[in-house]
């Protein structure tokens, strides 16, 4: 399935081990891994610095949620796996996949199916239309990093809440000034949801705010000035103890301006009336060339917040929806706050596509104990539909993972 910008294996849930380490050792052997440095993975993997993406995606649980599912990402190179992963893109194609291999009921119209990520708690809603019972994926929307149009998928994280600081406004107030060793009283703004973001204005670091990050990258002062930023920032709200000890990953810094016409990553030209705020993302000491989730659903709140650095860049009356122009292009972000107790986040969300990609099989080798001889075909596969069945092949995934003298190659449905 391809969601967004990001392209993923989407496994019924049944058809994999229950959480553990034979799980974990599937995962591995589905994207080849984990293999040598510098060689190719032999299997579905690449050598992608983000990994490989996983999906496993099942029936709700409770009388509340109609789909549960959970992200993994698999580094064949480096033999791991990260789970608790939030990711909008990817969770955006989880509620088309659920209802196209009827793991959920729906009819034709719109429809909002209620998601949890069991790993992380997050729900969500995803509204999208369905025509003749499959996830209608034709049109003309079309989002930043994707060629071509399709139908928009709405995806909304209900009440997301922070991990690391516990508030939206993790300083107290919507604004606050910062000094760095070499420069006094700049103001920002954090805000966290899903992962604290230091926003500053362009201006307040003498830069036009539509600059592409290959052009701020050769700019060592500016990276310079907004790491100090970052350090700072991470101090105030408790992050580090210290300027020194402030994680690598955590806070970004994005740098905000008013809306100006530019030229966005594929060439195109971008009006000043087709986006309220220009947004670029410094993170690992560079400017990045996209936002993930947390940092999009952190802008997407700020300027619904009066006195953030982005609130006041804007230049109309906000309703849910805002429009963000990255380096890549422009999307449209939705959110809902309320005053309630130091500014809660009610939602935030952001319109992508979605659509399926290829249906098939994936094969892995799979250790055989020396008296077994039969190897699983293609024709011994249920039919994704046929639940009974499925539950009674799963067994296939979690046979004794260890050193055999015999292999099969066994098939899974993806």
């Amino acid at each position: 399935m391809r969601g967004g910008a990001r392209k993923g294996l989407f496994f019924h849930r049944w058809a994999m081990p229950f959480p553990g380490p034979q799980r974990d050792q599937l995962l591995m052997e589905v994207m080849g891994g984990p293999c040598a440095p510098g060689t190719q993975p032999d299997g579905m993997g690449s050598l992608c610095p983000h990994g490989a993406n996983v999906a496993l995606v099942g029936p709700g649980q409770r009388s509340d949620v109609d789909v549960e599912y959970l992200l993994a990402e698999v580094r064949p190179e480096q033999g791991e796996i990260r789970y608790g992963l939030e990711c909008a893109d990817l969770a955006s194609a989880v509620a088309p996949f659920a209802v196209d291999e009827r793991i959920c009921s729906v009819t034709d119209g719109e429809v909002t199916i209620r998601m949890l990520n069991s790993e992380t708690g997050q729900r969500l809603n995803c509204r999208f239309e369905v025509r003749n019972g499959v996830t209608e994926t034709s049109g003309d929307f079309t989002i930043p990093g994707v060629s071509g149009g399709g139908a928009p998928v709405h995806v909304e994280f209900l009440n997301p809440v922070s991990r690391l600081t516990g508030s939206a406004l993790p300083t107290g107030l919507p604004k606050q000034k910062v000094n760095t060793h070499h420069w006094r009283g700049i103001p920002i703004s954090v805000v966290d949801v899903g992962g604290p973001v230091v926003f500053v204005s362009a201006r307040d670091l003498g830069l036009r705010g539509n600059e592409q990050p290959a052009e701020l990258n050769g700019r060592p002062d500016i990276l310079h000035r907004l790491e100090l930023i970052r350090r700072r920032a991470a101090v105030c709200i408790g992050l580090a103890a210290t300027e020194d000890t402030v994680p690598e990953d955590s806070p970004s810094v994005v740098v905000a301006a008013a809306p100006q016409p530019f030229h966005a990553l594929g060439g195109q030209l971008v009006h000043a009336d087709e986006h309220d705020i220009a947004v670029r993302l410094f993170s690992h000491g560079r400017v990045q060339p996209t936002l993930p989730t947390n940092v999009l659903l952190c802008a997407a709140v700020a300027p619904h917040i009066p006195g953030t650095v982005t609130a006041e860049l804007l230049q109309r009356p906000l309703g849910t929806q805002l429009r963000l122009a990255t380096a890549g292009g422009v999307l449209t972000t939705t959110a809902e706050v309320s005053p309630d107790d130091g500014w809660q986040v009610r939602t935030a969300g952001l319109y992508r596509t979605a659509r399926r990609l290829m249906t098939g099989l994936v094969s892995v080798p799979r250790p055989l104990p020396a008296s077994t001889t039969t190897t699983t075909t293609e024709s011994t596969l249920p039919e994704p539909r046929d639940r009974g069945a499925a539950e009674q092949l799963s067994g296939i995934s979690t046979c004794t993972f260890g050193p055999q003298q015999q292999q099969e190659e066994v098939a899974i449905r993806v």
